[in-house]
């Protein structure tokens, strides 16, 4: 695959996800990065109308700190979350779809791993060949995880 020629290219990887959102400001180095992907989402699995401002505002908080960095952001979507979604929940496809919003103000190309994975396994289910466990979740056994590893770095490999 591509992945090997991305490690020379590659600075940072960087999974905001959850790690931001009981703060108001978040670690970086004073480095000039020449890609962050960034997630924000899958910890704050709540879809009240208060959680999903907060959401928002936490999301535009983020996101307007990794633009002021200055240098090429990609935005990574949620992977779905099965045990709510089957009960009817659309938490994650909302967060998704605020994040769309947020990222695309600021017209940060999106990496959809949510749409990856659905296409392989389809858009409500309980199992499927790339999750650890049974029911899923929203872990993924080693070939979900090179699928969305590949996916990934194709993308990635497209902007670098």
């Amino acid at each position: 695959g591509s992945s090997h020629k991305l490690n020379s290219k590659l600075c940072c990887l960087c999974c905001l996800d959850g790690k931001v959102s009981h703060s108001t400001h978040f670690w970086c180095r004073p480095v000039k990065w020449n890609l962050i992907t960034f997630n924000f989402g899958l910890h704050d699995l709540t879809n009240t109308s208060h959680c999903e401002s907060l959401y928002r505002e936490q999301l535009v908080n983020v996101t307007s700190r990794l633009v002021a960095l200055n240098t090429k952001l990609m935005y990574v979507t949620t992977t779905p979350f099965m045990p709510l979604r089957t009960l009817g929940n659309t938490v994650v496809e909302d967060m998704n779809s605020i994040a769309r919003d947020v990222v695309g103000a600021h017209n940060i190309p999106i990496i959809d791993l949510y749409s990856l994975v659905t296409a392989k396994c389809g858009a409500v289910y309980t199992n499927c060949s790339i999750c650890r466990i049974e029911p899923c979740s929203y872990h993924y056994n080693a070939e979900g995880m090179a699928m969305q590893a590949e996916f990934i770095a194709q993308a990635i490999g497209g902007v670098l």
